[in-house]
């Protein structure tokens, strides 16, 4: 391919030349380009131009993404639109490779955007209002973002989109497969976004016209997973939104254009591209749907309903591998795990004979105890809960549980949503997803519904791999998790990607508490007598993100052998480490505060000095059962 030359100018935007821009009557040609990426990695991000005017965007498989938190990623050519007009772009896309994996990240994307802001230092740790059709979470879209530009953070959740087939917990999600896109078989499509005072209106077909996106309205009960709905116009598919959205960034322009990141490659033409900019005085005033045109789909947890009284005079109830629903609970006469977990009440306990239960759907502890009573889950030797590769999980909804001995595999790991739980002496392994998880799952729970004064302690996370590799910890409190959580000796290896993630998303989590926990290896995964490295992070301790302070406190602690760091803030510009142990990680301590020009850091009696004689494979040797 012949490949023109772009020239750089001041910020790193680019100049180019093909589109054709219809703004005020007047024709242009101008249209820039910028990576909205870290600069060291810009140099993996490719635009090429052919001889022909063709412009191919391609971005490898590690690098870019898109997320509802507004960590966008991406290659993006742009036209400056300014504030005071509205825009349609139309364009003719080829899609190369779109999610070509087995299972989509639900970070690849491409399509039309248009966004209010971009930043010069390309810096993507920003959030931006954004409106895109194309791909998106493993899927052909409409998603975006809004109200990025009040004062009030919890409104950063603001995101809608169609339903993902990305996310394993979701009851809609459908098979991504059909929305891969291989080189060996690329296809294109007509594209229409257009924001207007209403909001925006989007358009995808095929060659043929047929409109690509009805499957995707039809699947989704709202026609929008999150916020706003996602209301269907005749083949164009309309978000009502605020008047004052796009209205962040520059305040007297925003962006529209053709954008692509990770694992995608797209091609355009640019006589195929046409934006049309006009007056907003010229556009109908908003006519909002007679239904109401927001909604939050968030609701607390209920317990179960109709309870049955189960177990033996010692309040115990008795659960085997051949338990079944009309057993009483006493030893002689065993229930199921499900029974069980659905008719518990405060002050009983659930004993779990040993044995390995095939567990087929995921496991829910809706039930609530109380500080004085509450309700105990423990084994008598060995109880292996085996999720059987379903995207199911086990999950603690409920307050005041005290989880002990179970070990938990092949399914999405145990993920706690309730407050004042413990959980001890548990493993969780070969899991597709992280294996110890503390977060609320919906992304519209308030802040003050966040799991809080929940305890980990004493529990192993190994081997645990999602498909991509690149998303499975071994403990994670993050994105939507409260105050007062406590990990306390835990050991993570092996897991694709970080040990301990304690990653903010949207607004600060509350501060963890992490004591003598142990973490080596993640970033790995072992075939055989051979590391291979994953695409996750490769963390022992991910201490933070999205620049978010989080007062974190880490004690006793002790990293080695992860092909990454072995302890980071990971932009949060709090770190305190006390007594803590680093070595033969590729880095033991990455003092990354996010830019912060004052961070508040605390190193007392730490050691990141490597070891002369240090073998990774027979240290995992011996921490394997």
């Amino acid at each position: 391919m012949n490949i023109r030359t772009i020239r750089r100018i001041g910020t790193g935007l680019c100049i180019a030349a093909g589109f054709s821009l219809f703004f005020s009557g007047c024709k242009q040609t101008s249209v820039n380009t910028i990576c909205l990426a870290d600069p060291a990695h810009e140099k993996d991000y490719s635009r090429e131009q052919a001889a022909d005017g063709t412009v191919t965007i391609s971005v490898p498989e590690y690098r870019g993404k898109v997320t509802d938190a507004g960590y966008d990623e991406i290659l993006f050519d742009y036209f400056t639109i300014p504030a005071d007009k509205n825009v349609s772009v139309t364009a003719r896309i080829t899609v190369h490779s779109f999610a070509p994996d087995t299972e989509p990240t639900g970070q690849e994307a491409f399509g039309i955007m248009i966004r209010d802001t971009i930043r010069p230092d390309r810096n993507s740790l920003f959030t931006s209002d954004m409106a895109s059709v194309g791909g998106f979470y493993g899927r052909f879209n409409v998603f975006g973002r809004y109200g990025t530009n009040t004062e009030n953070p919890e409104d950063l959740r603001n995101f809608f989109r169609f339903i993902s087939a990305a996310n394993p917990l979701s009851n809609l999600f459908g098979n991504s497969s059909l929305y891969r896109i291989s080189s060996d078989d690329p296809k294109t499509f007509i594209l229409t976004l257009t924001k207007d005072n209403t909001g925006i209106l989007a358009s995808m077909t095929d060659e043929d016209g047929n409109d690509v996106l009805s499957d995707m309205y039809n699947r989704n009960q709202d026609g929008g997973e999150t916020g706003r709905r996602v209301y269907s116009e005749d083949g164009q598919y309309r978000v009502y939104l605020p008047t004052d959205s796009f209205t962040r960034g520059e305040a007297d322009c925003y962006y529209a254009g053709i954008f692509a990141t990770r694992n995608t490659s797209i091609s355009y033409h640019p006589k195929d591209v046409k934006i049309s900019v006009y007056d907003q005085d010229k556009d109908p005033p908003a006519v909002l749907p007679e239904t109401d045109y927001y909604s939050v789909f968030y609701t607390p947890h209920v317990p179960a309903q109709n309870q049955r009284e189960l177990g033996d005079a010692d309040q115990v109830i008795h659960v085997s591998t051949e338990g079944s629903v009309e057993g009483s609970g006493d030893r002689d006469h065993p229930v199921d795990i499900y029974t069980a977990t659905e008719n518990v009440r405060p002050g009983q306990t659930i004993l779990v004979h040993s044995g390995h239960y095939k567990l087929t759907e995921s496991l829910y502890a809706v039930n609530s105890g109380t500080e004085e009573q509450p309700i105990i889950v423990s084994c008598e030797d060995t109880a292996v809960f085996d999720f059987l590769g379903k995207n199911s999980t086990m999950d603690i909804t409920g307050d005041y549980w005290q989880i002990d001995n179970l070990q938990i595999t092949r399914g999405m790991g145990l993920m706690i949503e309730g407050n004042h739980n413990t959980v001890t002496r548990c493993m969780a392994y070969e899991n597709m997803e992280t294996g110890f998880w503390i977060s609320a799952d919906d992304i519209e729970t308030p802040s003050a519904y966040w799991p809080h004064d929940n305890v980990i302690s004493d529990c192993i996370a190994y081997g645990n791999r999602d498909f991509c590799e690149n998303n499975a910890d071994g403990f994670a409190c993050k994105c939507r998790s409260g105050e007062g959580n406590i990990f306390r000796r835990c050991t993570a290896f092996l897991n694709t990607d970080d040990g301990f993630d304690l990653y903010a998303k949207y607004i600060p989590n509350g501060a963890v508490l992490v004591e003598d926990c142990t973490a080596f290896a993640n970033g790995y995964r072992l075939a055989e007598d051979e590391l291979i490295r994953t695409a996750g992070d490769g963390n022992g301790f991910k201490l933070g993100g999205s620049r978010k302070y989080v007062q974190h406190r880490i004690y006793r602690c002790t990293a080695f052998g992860n092909p990454t760091a072995g302890f980071t803030p990971n932009s949060n510009p709090w770190l305190y480490l006390e007594d803590c142990r680093g070595y033969n990680n590729e880095y033991n301590l990455v003092e990354h505060f996010g830019g912060a020009e004052n961070p508040e850091k605390t190193l007392i009696n730490c050691d990141f000095t490597d070891l002369d004689d240090f073998d990774l494979l027979s240290e995992i040797r011996s921490y394997l059962p």
